[in-house]
């Protein structure tokens, strides 16, 4: 396998990783054990990447389902009347 090769695979587990993580918030919260062993879990792949200075792929579809997750939150919450 390739340097490239690697580094694109690290980039994918990362960003599937991050995925599984913000659904367990949103199915189970915050608080909840899933979520934060979940978060553990890319915690550690994210950290690696960064000792070696690999930036995230924001253009994989994983990326992508994590801003829809995080638009879909925020926009449960509703509308706020001033």
């Amino acid at each position: 396998m390739k340097k490239q090769d690697m580094i694109k695979q690290i980039q994918l587990t990362e960003a599937n990783m991050f995925l599984e993580c913000k659904q367990d918030e949103y199915t189970f919260g915050s608080d909840s054990p899933i979520y934060k062993t979940s978060r553990a879990k890319w915690n550690g792949v994210y950290q690696l990447m960064i000792e070696l200075g690999i930036e995230p792929d924001y253009s994989l579809d994983a990326h992508n389902g994590v801003m829809d997750l995080i638009v879909r939150k925020y926009s449960d919450v509703g509308a706020v009347e001033i």
